[in-house]
Parts: structure tokens; C-alpha cells; sequence
């Protein structure tokens, strides 16, 4: 028998001005069995995002972090009663944001219910998670073969390899966003590792976050030429199953849509080519503060 799990969002506005928002909480519960799970973002991350966001008020900020600080058991008697929500809106006058009840379907199980509870923090709270991706190590061959290309093209001194973009730069960033190769060329050039070889939440949500960043970055620079190397585990990638073939091709229209160039491992060596043909090539160093 399939039961309902009812969930909402929070989301910080750090600017009311401007409307961005960020999603910062979930809550989520089964008001047949009674049960409920949320998830925050936590302390140093909405530190963080207030460091980014300077024109936030610092009163504001402090308020939202303590309304993550209560208990999860002070919300069972409230979390099923429409009207609660609405008063917490409007007591935090428009900082704050709740989305409307929305629902998906579980098997009734406990297990069930967890498993639904991480897939959701997973897809609407990914910088909540407690995993912590190792970039230097997931890299390290995508890196090496721009090591050897770069030699091999006298480039070395000009372009950027194995680089993080700061998030507290710029570009505002939620997150840093860790190059293989980047370059500078009157407008940022950069390539990232994708291994195919993932489980797929793990990579759809690489992909999501590359996508955010790189888009925030254009937003900024107002253009910006920007790539995703596609492999398994350094090798070149051939979708084995009907599932990662449909993930692929919705990946491709998702590059297309956003106009970033998906280059195949085997392809590598052309790419670097090209961009070594650029003159006035610079490290990203020198023009990304």
C-alpha cells in the first residue's frame, strides 16, 4: 500500500530586492504514521552564504540561524497544520520563504521513509550533505593527461590546471568550483572531469552544481567558454544500459540548452590544441580574484 509524504522548503532571501533565494531547509512528514525528518544546512555554511552575500542583514541572518537550532521532535505536533507555516512566513517577514506542501509516494516502511528523506535532501539541500567528494583524488588522472598536454603544447606558464574558483570571489559562488584546466583569453576558459562511471545522484548533482556555477560565472563575465571532459575512470565512455543512455542524451540537451561543449577523453589532445592556438593566453590566477 502506498503512503504520501508531504514535504516543504525553505528558502533564505538574502536580498529581498533582487528575489534570489537559497534553499537552506526541508521538512518532511507522513501525517498517517506520524513520522517526520528535516535537514539544514548547517552552521558554517549559513555563515558562510552570509559572507558571500554582504548586503545581508546581519540580524536576519542571525534570526534564521536560530530558528535551525530548534529540536526536530518540537515540530511533530505542528508540521501537519497548514496555518503554522503561514505564520512562520510572515513572522520572518519575506527572509525567510516556505514552498507549498508538496508530496511524493513511499512504500509505508521506515526504511522507506529514509530513503525517501535522503533522495530528497539530496535533489533540493546538496550542499547539506555529509559526503565529502575528495576533488584532488576524483581529478587526479583528468589532470595528469592536461599535465602532459600543456607540456607537450609549451603552455604550461599560460593556463591554470587543477584550480578552484573561491566561492567567496566574484562570482558569489555556494561552492567552490574546481577546474582540471582553465585558461584566460579575453573570456574564461574552463574544462572539468565527469566520470560517467558515478552512481547517478552523485552525478547529476556534479552536473547541477557545474551548471549553477558556470552559468553564475557567465552572469558575471558576461561570456565565458566552458566544457565538461566525459570519461570512466580515464577511460573513453560508451553508455552500457538503457538508463545511463537516456541520462547521457539528457545531459547532452542540457549542454546544448546552457552552450557548453561535452568532449569525449579520446578527444582530449584536439581540444588543447585549439585553445593553445589562442593568443595571449593567461593563468586564471592572474585575472580571478
Amino acid at each position: 500500500m502506498e503512503h504520501i509524504i508531504h514535504y516543504r522548503i525553505f528558502y533564505w532571501v538574502p536580498n529581498t530586492l533582487t528575489g534570489e533565494r537559497i534553499a537552506i531547509g526541508l521538512c518532511l512528514f507522513d501525517k498517517e504514521l506520524r513520522r517526520l525528518d528535516a535537514h539544514w544546512l548547517k552552521q558554517r555554511d549559513l555563515s558562510r552564504l552570509q559572507k558571500i552575500f554582504v548586503h545581508t542583514s546581519k540580524d536576519d541572518s542571525k534570526n534564521v540561524l536560530n530558528l535551525l537550532q530548534g529540536n526536530n521532535d518540537s515540530w511533530k505536533s505542528k508540521a501537519f497544520d497548514p496555518s503554522f507555516w503561514n505564520y512562520i512566513e510572515r513572522y520572518w517577514n519575506g527572509i525567510l520563504q516556505i514552498s507549498d506542501s508538496k508530496k511524493v509516494y513511499y512504500d509505508g516502511s521506515q526504511s522507506g521513509f529514509k530513503f525517501k528523506s535522503e533522495n530528497l535532501k539530496h535533489n533540493f539541500l546538496p550542499l547539506a550533505s555529509d559526503k565529502k567528494l575528495d576533488e584532488r583524488k576524483r581529478a587526479r588522472g583528468i589532470k595528469k593527461k592536461f599535465v602532459e598536454l600543456a607540456k607537450s603544447k609549451n603552455i604550461t606558464d599560460k593556463v591554470s590546471i587543477g584550480e578552484s574558483i573561491p566561492e567567496s570571489g566574484r562570482y558569489h559562488l555556494l561552492k567552490p568550483l574546481y577546474l582540471d584546466f582553465g585558461a584566460f583569453n579575453g573570456n574564461m576558459i574552463g574544462s572539468v572531469g565527469l566520470n560517467f562511471g558515478l552512481n547517478p545522484d552523485s552525478l547529476i548533482n556534479n552536473i547541477q552544481m557545474y551548471l549553477a556555477g558556470f552559468q553564475r560565472i557567465r552572469k558575471v563575465e558576461r561570456d565565458g567558454n566552458f566544457s565538461f571532459v566525459i570519461h570512466i575512470q580515464q577511460e573513453s565512455f560508451q553508455p552500457d544500459s538503457i538508463e545511463t543512455e537516456k541520462l547521457f542524451k539528457d545531459f547532452k540537451i542540457h549542454c546544448d540548452d546552457f552552450g557548453i561543449s561535452v568532449i569525449d577523453i579520446k578527444n582530449l589532445d584536439n581540444f588543447v590544441d585549439e585553445i593553445a592556438s589562442n593568443p595571449d593566453l593567461r593563468p586564471l590566477h592572474e585575472v580571478v580574484a
